[in-house]
């Protein structure tokens, strides 16, 4: 089995993250941590805990580029046509 160690900033990329790598490889199994907040001085820490606790085959460490939480409305760019796209969360 492949090990991964993933490291996230929040709760949203820890749901869909494991997700995404078990349907890019089957055999992989995903030991996800949340960092809560700014990744970049957390992480080594964090990466540190996951090679003392289990052997990992990779470590992934994620973060957003604008470090904010998805929100449920949201509108998007206009589409080359001229249309504007929205997305009401209801």
């Amino acid at each position: 089995m492949f090990r991964i160690g993933v490291v996230v900033e929040g709760a949203c990329d820890l749901a869909a993250l494991p997700i995404l790598i078990k349907k890019c490889r089957n055999d992989a199994s995903v030991i996800p941590r949340e960092c809560r907040g700014p990744i970049f001085y957390k992480f080594p820490r964090i990466l540190d805990e996951l090679e003392r606790s289990r052997t990992i085959d990779k470590a992934l460490v994620i973060c957003d580029a604008d470090g904010e939480q998805p929100s449920s409305n949201r509108v998007q760019k206009p589409r080359p046509g001229g249309e504007k796209e929205e997305r009401l969360g209801r």
